[in-house]
């Protein structure tokens, strides 16, 4: 079974999510299978498909009621209904009553806790409320890692403010950083951040140098622009 990645957010996550996947590394694209869940209205016409399909080279769909769960591909949950993991299969179901109405992030957490362990990684991302707090227990003491999104990132700090508030979360990251941290994961426990520091020094006196010839001879500059994004563009044009 691969490693899943659950990505939840609510108001204000669509622009983390793309930050998230336009910055992560290709390595977790082989690696994690992912699946973003947000709360969205059973009435509403999602187009996530389409917008996450254009920041990622990843298969993107909607999951379906006993759709495998495969590594390299991203998964949505469908509006109106909640995700469960049942083995290696997808399990669609109607909304709980009452209180838990509102959080299909710790629904899928119980079943990815037991299903997956350490195998299983919660991203909390930008929201409203509380969900996903109780989601980050069940995954942290199933031995699996919780990332938040940092709140001062966030246009809705809510959801990761209560994560990080109830001591669930390993690590804290702006969205685009994110994935550079989810690629520690099953690692080094302190090496994500190492790592990432590690990088930019490294790389930084070669990164000024392109961004200024861009400023000299294109007369555009970039200074402005998020570095974690023009430093994956970058890597993928000197690959290809």
């Amino acid at each position: 079974m691969p490693k899943i990645a659950l990505i939840g957010g609510s108001a204000g996550a669509l622009s983390a999510i793309e930050a998230f996947f336009e910055n992560l590394p290709e390595s977790c694209e082989q690696d994690f299978a992912f699946i973003v869940v947000q709360h969205l209205n059973k009435d509403y016409k999602s187009r996530l498909d389409s917008l996450i399909a254009k920041w990622t080279s990843m298969k993107v769909v909607f999951a379906s009621e006993g759709m495998d769960i495969e590594a390299g591909h991203v998964y949505i949950g469908q509006p109106g209904y909640f995700l469960a993991l049942v083995g290696n299969r997808f399990s669609l179901l109607p909304p709980e009553s009452g209180t838990k109405a509102n959080k299909p992030i710790d629904f899928l957490c119980r079943s990815l806790a037991e299903g997956y362990g350490r195998d299983s990684v919660l991203l909390i991302l930008s929201g409203l409320g509380d969900d996903g707090t109780e989601g980050a227990r069940l995954i942290k003491q199933a031995k699996g890692r919780v990332l938040a999104q940092a709140p001062s990132n966030a246009d809705f700090d809510g959801m990761p403010a209560s994560a990080i508030a109830a001591g669930w979360v390993d690590k804290i990251f702006p969205a685009a950083e994110l994935g550079l941290s989810l690629a520690q994961c099953g690692g080094d426990e302190n090496g994500g951040e190492a790592d990432i520091t590690h990088s930019n020094t490294h790389h930084k006196p070669a990164f000024a140098g392109i961004l200024e010839l861009i400023r000299e001879h294109a007369h555009n500059d970039m200074a402005n622009y998020k570095q974690t994004t023009l430093r994956r563009r970058i890597e993928r044009r000197m690959s290809m």
